[in-house]
């Protein structure tokens, strides 16, 4: 059998005297009064706690078990054929986070309107500077002249820095891009 209804609580349970900890609702059918307590599978590989009022599928098994899986959490659709989003939400149904699997390969983490820069091909481009190696000796050799006009005014007044560039700090292992 096959129904709908509202989820009115959710909790984490030993489903049936099972062992295991599982996401357990409780469902009120939409067609009548019938309170259920169901299994929440939101899909495999996915772990995700819905709230209270969002809408749901029921298949049950029998009239003891059932499983409830996703129909409705109310947040308007806002995603092009072929694509998927992942997200989280709060009980007023704002996203709060989200990643968008775009249909064209790109991937949006909580927006679209800045870019990713990559670490190797920061790195890349900073030792090119200027048909350099880091630190960039162009930079390095334009103090130098400077140096040298100022020591022609006047001696020992001034001896130009080294410039250096150090960017190992903004390489992240828990985010990989290919």
């Amino acid at each position: 059998m096959v129904d709908y209804g509202t989820v009115t609580s959710v909790k984490i349970d030993n489903f049936l005297g099972s062992k295991d900890q599982y996401i357990v609702v409780e469902v009120q059918l939409t067609d009548d009064q019938d309170m259920v307590s169901c299994l929440w599978l939101p899909g495999a590989g996915r772990q995700q706690y819905p709230w209270k009022g969002d809408l749901v599928s029921l298949v049950f098994a029998n009239q003891n078990w059932g499983i409830a899986v996703a129909a409705s959490d109310h947040i308007a659709v806002d995603i092009g054929q072929g694509e998927q989003k992942i997200y989280s939400y709060d009980e007023s149904r704002t996203i709060r986070a989200f990643i968008n699997l775009l249909a064209d390969g790109v991937l949006e983490f909580n927006g679209n309107s800045k870019s990713l820069v990559t670490y190797a091909e920061l790195v890349q481009g900073l030792s090119n500077y200027n048909g350099a190696a880091l630190p960039p000796t162009g930079v390095q050799g334009e103090f130098a002249k400077i140096a040298i006009v100022l020591q022609s005014l006047a001696p020992g007044s001034y001896t130009p820095g080294v410039l250096s560039v150090d960017i190992s700090a903004a390489e992240t292992s828990t985010i990989k891009v290919g």
